[in-house]
């Protein structure tokens, strides 16, 4: 072979663990990442930045994780406020947290690099996790996660080469600083350090206690930076969002705190440890293969399993010489007192899958595979892909059934994620629904409003989230921390930021270093459930409004829609956010009809209603019917009126008494000529409203 093909040959192994984790990434992470957007706190961490630039996130992070800032002031300066490049960036940064895994753990288990690959494919598309959409948030989190495993991978090099071993200590404690400064998350996590040395200095030890000495001075750094972060953490800065409940009940000598706690030592690491990866061993119901985006999970699943065999299979070509037929270590790195995988991992997985919950035990914080909690399980994702590969290794013999095996586990997770990134972008088109509805029903809002309502159909976003882009939306210009609105879920605030569901009470909420200040006699409250229009609630119109939960019920009165400005330039979602505006369906002809109810803009209405009519789009909700139908009752259009209270009552006929409400109305407001006299009693009649 010459001399060339030797150097190619060599490069393409270098450069295959790489690209083969970044090929499990895209098909885990890519297939939707257009389709995606915002949520959770990615709105309100971006509209910061819109907002002060991205020298104010030093303000905005000061009052819980001050020393993340920095991270956020550079990546924000990249990236700026596209969708799109976040998830890319998500997806880059999701591969970089798997290549430095991959990378400190190649170091540690020089003689077992096929067990180390496995173990970065799988934690590459860990299941457990699945908030990845929410990227801009977790995007910057797995900056400080690539440096939790730089840090680990020098503390291996430190105690394998002593020409460098301060340099790379220097190394390791600086990284490891970066990250558990930044965030708590991995302080338990980090704790499994001290296994890793002493399994790195038993070869050179006679003795146990000689063993213990030499892992003892040479954890003694990584004290020092644990003990910087826990000085920082707990005397300096304290616990501005969750405080040590456990410990205080623990304290307390509460039995029943203690009893949770030794349960939680043992479930949430079987749960985020095992149970992560066999909830993705299921496929889609029957039903649902009818649906488009369901047939992606057939088309990832099957793409997943094919390049999990083949990468698995062909990795075994380019790795041959370190490893046996059976994966296991070969003699010679054997007599040259190499870590040895199978001993090692199940240890090294038990305590990566328990330390990590010391945190969130501490805080009594769940550990749950559902949003939002699934979150903590990041901590959680090295044990899992270790006790994984560990127990695939152990139980199965042959080569072909470990990858046959290890296949399936990737091609669950792969396609699981894909899935579950489907929630994701129906939520993202939701939520846009939510926000164009709105500015067509309300071009502009007056200074100091709030939007109130209840049970939105949307799981990854909070009444915060989606303040961020109200304020953003109609006042995109303002760059002072006093914020002119605010939106609020009625089971979150009232009782709390709205001290009462009762006019003339003060309003005052607090977002990050932004505050609002309002009044509950300026508040439009709002019904939103698709597939029905959004719906401003009117006090007047209470008798033909559709049927409220029980919440909004109680807060309609309160609900001012002259805080409604109708003559000013109307309010856009920013294009780069929301995309262009949609093609006009049924909600648009209804929201302008609706505001031109307010105004008494008959004209408009009826115009509404025909352009509807010749697009052939209807209502999912018949209430919907019932504005058209005030419209061209006051046009005198009663042929129109009749024909739409048939398709309201053809569509639910439990519109029937908010029909007849209407009926009455219009008998009273309708000018009195014999046509219009005519037509209410027609309804009246017809709909047999005196027996309502």
């Amino acid at each position: 072979m010459s001399l060339n093909k030797i150097r190619l040959s060599n490069l393409a192994a270098r450069l295959y663990v790489p690209i083969t984790l970044l090929g499990f990434t895209i098909l885990a992470y890519a297939p939707l990442i257009s389709s995606l957007g915002f949520y959770w706190d990615d709105w309100p961490l971006i509209w910061f930045g819109h907002l002060l630039g991205t020298h104010g996130y030093l303000e905005v992070l000061a009052g819980d994780r001050p020393f993340l800032a920095g991270v956020y002031l550079l990546s924000t300066s990249i990236l700026g406020e596209s969708p799109l490049q976040w998830q890319i960036f998500g997806i880059v940064t999701r591969w970089g947290v798997s290549l430095a895994c991959w990378w400190a753990l190649s170091k540690l288990w020089k003689g077992f690099p096929t067990q180390v690959f496995w173990i970065a494919a799988l934690f590459a598309v860990y299941p457990g996790f699945k908030q990845q959409p929410i990227s801009v948030i977790y995007s910057n989190g797995y900056l400080l996660l690539i440096a939790f495993f730089l840090s680990f991978g020098f503390t291996v090099r430190a105690l394998q080469d002593k020409h460098r071993f301060w340099l790379y200590t220097s190394l390791a404690v600086i990284s490891d600083l970066v990250c558990s400064l930044s965030t708590e998350y991995y302080f338990g996590l980090n704790l499994v350090r001290l296994l890793i040395i002493y399994y790195l200095v038993k070869p050179h030890s006679n003795s146990f206690w000689n063993r213990i000495k030499r892992t003892v001075i040479n954890w003694l750094p990584y004290i020092a930076s644990l003990s910087a972060f826990l000085i920082w953490r707990v005397l300096v800065f304290g616990f501005p969002t969750y405080g040590p409940e456990t410990l205080t009940n623990l304290t307390a000598n509460n039995t029943t705190a203690i009893g949770s706690l030794l349960f939680r030592v043992f479930s949430d690491p079987f749960s985020a440890g095992l149970i992560s990866w066999f909830k993705t061993f299921q496929f889609p119901a029957l039903e649902d293969f009818q649906v488009l985006s369901q047939a992606l999970f057939w088309i990832i699943f099957l793409a997943a399993i094919i390049f999990s065999l083949i990468t698995l299979l062909f990795f075994r070509r380019i790795s041959g010489g370190i490893s046996n037929e059976n994966g296991s270590i070969s003699s010679e790195a054997s007599l040259a007192g190499e870590m040895n995988f199978q001993k090692q991992a199940p240890c090294i997985a038990i305590a990566a899958l328990v330390l990590p919950g010391i945190p969130y035990w501490i805080t009594n914080l769940p550990i749950e595979l559902q949003f939002p909690w699934d979150r903590f399980t990041l901590a959680f994702m090295f044990g899992s892909a270790i006790l994984i590969v560990w127990l695939v290794d152990w139980v199965i013999k042959k080569p072909a059934q470990k990858q046959v095996i290890l296949a399936l586990f990737l091609a669950f997770a792969i396609a699981s994620h894909v899935e579950n990134a489907n929630t994701y972008r129906r939520e993202w088109q939701t939520q846009k629904d939510f926000f164009w509805q709105l500015t067509w029903r309300a071009p502009q809002l007056q200074d100091g409003t709030t939007i109130l309502t209840y049970g939105l159909p949307m799981n990854y976003y909070s009444d915060n989230s989606l303040t961020a882009p109200l304020n953003w939306i109609y006042q995109p210009d303002n760059n002072t921390t006093r914020m002119p609105y605010f939106l609020a879920f009625t089971d979150v605030r009232v009782g709390a930021s709205i001290p009462e569901l009762k006019k003339d009470l003060p309003i005052y909420q607090k977002y990050r270093n932004a505050y609002f200040e309002g009044n509950t006699s300026d508040m439009v409250v709002v019904y939103y459930s698709p597939p029905s229009c959004l719906r401003i609630l009117d006090p007047t119109q209470k008798k033909t409004s559709p049927y409220l939960p029980n919440e909004l019920s109680k807060a309609l009165s309160l609900s001012d829609i002259s805080r409604i400005i109708l003559d000013a330039s109307p309010a856009v979602p920013p294009e780069h956010i929301f995309g262009k505006p949609p093609a006009p369906g049924w909600c648009y002809y209804f929201q302008k009809a609706d505001l031109a109810r307010q105004s008494g803009d008959w004209d408009t209405i009826v115009l509404m209603g025909d352009q509807a009519r010749a697009a052939n789009l209807e209502p999912a909700d018949p209430t919907e019917y019932l504005v058209l139908i005030e419209g061209y009752a006051n046009a005198g259009n009663w042929e129109r009126v009749n024909k739409l209270a048939e398709q309201a009552m053809k569509l639910n006929r439990n519109v029937n008494p908010q029909l007849c409400n209407l009926a009455a109305r219009l008998g009273k407001t309708l000018a009195a000529s014999e046509n219009n006299l005519a037509g209410v009693e027609y309804l009246l009649s017809t709909y047999q409203c005196a027996d309502q």
